[in-house]
C-alpha cells in the first residue's frame, strides 16, 4: 500500500535562472523565414550540468515553449539545465522532418553555448509529449543522419 503521508514533490529548494525568448534558429519554410525560440531554466548550484530538451505536444500544429512550465522547474531543480523549444509545425507548411531537424539545430546551439548555460555538453537528453514525443523519439533514432541536420552550429554533435 502507498503512504500518501509519504515524501511529496517539493518545488522552491534550488534557486533557477530563466531565460526566456533565446531565438536558436532562424530556417526559412515556404519561402518564409521563421525565428525559433526556446526558454531556458538554468539550476544556480555549482558546475556544469546535464542538459534536457523538452519538446512540448501540440498535434504537430502547435509548439508553444512556454508549455508544462511547473514540470520543467521540478526537473531543473534537480540540476539539470531545460530548455524548453518551439518548433516548426504543419501550420506554418512545416513536414515532420522540419520538426526533427529543429530539435537537432536547437541540440547543436546549446552544445555552441555550453559555457554560457554551464551544460555539460556530453550529457544531453530529449524529453518530449506527445507530438513532442515522437520528435524528441525521432531524434535519437536519427543520431549520425546527415540529412537531419540542417541550420548553424553545424560543427557541433547534435546526437543525444
Amino acid at each position: 500500500m502507498i503512504d500518501p503521508g509519504g515524501p511529496q514533490i517539493q518545488c522552491g529548494q534550488t534557486q533557477v535562472t530563466t531565460y526566456t525568448n533565446v531565438t536558436y534558429s532562424s530556417p526559412v519554410t515556404n519561402g518564409k523565414k521563421t525565428s525559433l525560440k526556446m526558454d531556458l531554466q538554468v539550476p544556480q548550484v555549482a558546475g556544469s550540468k546535464p542538459l534536457i530538451i523538452y519538446i512540448t505536444g501540440g498535434g504537430f500544429v502547435l509548439a508553444d515553449q512556454t508549455a508544462n512550465l511547473d514540470q520543467r522547474t521540478y526537473v531543473a531543480e534537480q540540476g539539470y539545465v531545460v530548455a524548453s523549444i518551439q518548433y516548426r509545425t504543419t501550420a506554418q507548411g512545416a513536414t515532420y522532418k522540419d520538426g526533427v531537424a529543429d530539435v537537432k539545430s536547437a541540440i547543436r546551439y546549446l552544445r555552441a553555448h555550453a559555457g554560457q548555460y554551464h551544460i555539460n555538453p556530453a550529457k544531453v537528453a530529449v524529453w518530449g509529449q506527445s507530438a513532442g514525443g515522437y520528435l524528441a523519439e525521432m531524434t535519437g533514432t536519427t543520431n549520425g543522419l546527415r540529412e537531419f541536420n540542417t541550420g548553424d552550429n553545424l560543427g557541433q554533435s547534435s546526437d543525444v
